[in-house]
């Protein structure tokens, strides 16, 4: 069984997954500037789920790093562990947004890897969602169901920005085309 944790700047995800990658338990809340208090429960609330087991675990995020050190579990960078997910869970995908509580990445996929991260202008961006969405899970209750329903997730914008980068302007001329779902990445693993 694997153990990952998301320590964001707005927000603690816990999820354990089993050995063909289906999500077993997850946890998903905000930590209120408190992010070690709230790793200890959500631990603690698994503990008691679980019980004593082997796991293999792994701490990312704007707020892992600390956390990592502390309980002595390794720590991978977050746009690192996007990318691993989305290789292993969806490969066909060519672009992947992620807005995190204040910031937002992109990555290309193709010949190569290109990623992009832009915390200057999108501070707030994910937990704007979450205040539009009515809760601390924008990703579940607002895309992840939809896509469950349909089948498909389709991109949120083709538009560029005042000044895209040759990647930017290139991924924008792209004819668009639907992503199967599946239920994993919908759920933000």
């Amino acid at each position: 069984m694997r153990l990952g944790i998301d320590v964001g700047s707005t927000t603690v995800k816990l999820v354990f997954i089993d050995d063909d990658n289906n999500i077993i338990y997850e946890r998903y809340e905000r930590h209120m500037s408190n992010a070690f208090l709230k790793v200890q429960e959500l631990i603690r609330e698994a503990y008691e789920e679980f019980g004593s087991r082997d796991i293999q675990a792994v701490i990312t995020g704007s707020g892992g790093l600390s956390i990592a050190k502390l309980i002595d579990v390794p720590f991978e960078q977050e746009v690192i562990s996007c990318s691993k997910a989305v290789e292993t869970l969806i490969p066909e995908t060519d672009t992947a947004i992620e807005l995190g509580g204040e910031d937002a990445k992109i990555t290309f996929y193709g010949q190569t890897i290109e990623q992009r991260m832009n915390g200057t202008c999108a501070g707030g961006t994910g937990a704007k969602a979450a205040v539009r969405a009515g809760g601390a899970d924008p990703g579940r209750t607002a895309t992840a169901d939809g896509a469950r329903r349909t089948g498909y997730l389709r991109p949120a914008a083709r538009r560029q920005t005042r000044r895209p980068s040759g990647a930017v302007s290139a991924a924008a001329r792209r004819p668009r085309r639907d992503i199967p779902a599946h239920p994993a990445a919908a759920a933000g693993v």
